[in-house]
């Protein structure tokens, strides 16, 4: 399991179960983000969790959380940089509270909006302990469709540096993957535009198989982080496995969108 920098593994534990329980309910696409996430931070600086929700659902949120305020007020005024900022931090106050006496740490906690500016990385998505845990026979095989203006080495690369792992031509080993990166050989570029079935003529795929000596919970979570990283990168990827629920966005699957 990935662990923000600053955290054991039972703080995290702990504090994503708490969180969940808290805010489960309009989300379960939380992670944490920014220097604690990438290993950055100062003695003093803030753990900053991200709830992140479709631009949809967020819309709804403005709604509920600020009604309808007196033009010109402060209230109006926060609402509409929530609105510009893609951000909404009303609401949470106890929470983060909370937070803060269990970490000894100040917390920021948000509810921010797909695609807005708040949502970017690096990140590192909450322990699922007790809640969603695959079973012995759950098949623990996935398979990425990618499908990146990028050649093939430099995709290797990318998911070696995003996961720390070591690069044999074109397979990646990680304390918790084998990975492995191919051409795909039904790539079609008229195919890939059908919202249904495109992402299976995506110009790559990658194959990630847990190591012998891996956790289930950690291997999952490098998953959804490579996962993230092709996201950030501007590629297009959508993750085949029997695990799509527990992974940032459901493995990016939406045939409604």
């Amino acid at each position: 399991m990935m662990v923000p920098q600053g955290l054991t593994s039972e703080q995290f534990g702990n504090a994503s179960t708490l969180i969940r329980q808290r805010v489960g309910s309009i989300s379960d696409d939380i992670y944490v983000q920014g220097s604690r996430a990438g290993g950055t931070a100062r003695v003093d600086s803030d753990i900053d969790i991200a709830v992140r929700v479709s631009p949809e659902e967020f819309n709804t949120l403005i709604t509920q959380r600020f009604k309808t305020p007196n033009p010109g007020s402060s209230k109006e005024r926060t609402m509409l940089h929530a609105i510009d900022t893609g951000k909404i931090q009303a609401g949470l106050s106890s929470l983060r509270i909370q937070l803060e006496k269990e970490l000894g740490m100040k917390v920021d906690i948000s509810i921010i909006k797909a695609g807005g500016s708040f949502n970017n990385g690096p990140s590192i998505p909450l322990s699922r302990r007790g809640e969603g845990m695959l079973d012995d026979s759950m098949d623990l095989f996935c398979k990425v469709f990618a499908d990146a203006e990028m050649t093939k080495e430099t995709l290797v690369t990318l998911a070696a540096e995003t996961l720390h792992g070591t690069i044999e031509r074109w397979s990646i080993q990680t304390e918790q993957c084998d990975i492995g990166i191919a051409e795909n050989d039904e790539y079609d570029s008229v195919k890939k535009i059908d919202k249904l079935d495109g992402f299976l003529f995506s110009k790559y795929y990658i194959e990630i198989e847990p190591s012998i000596d891996g956790n289930k919970d950690a291997y999952i979570s490098e998953v959804g982080m490579l996962l993230e990283r092709l996201w950030q990168e501007g590629c297009s990827a959508i993750a085949s496995c029997d695990f799509e629920e527990l992974l940032p966005r459901k493995g990016g699957y939406n045939p409604t969108r």
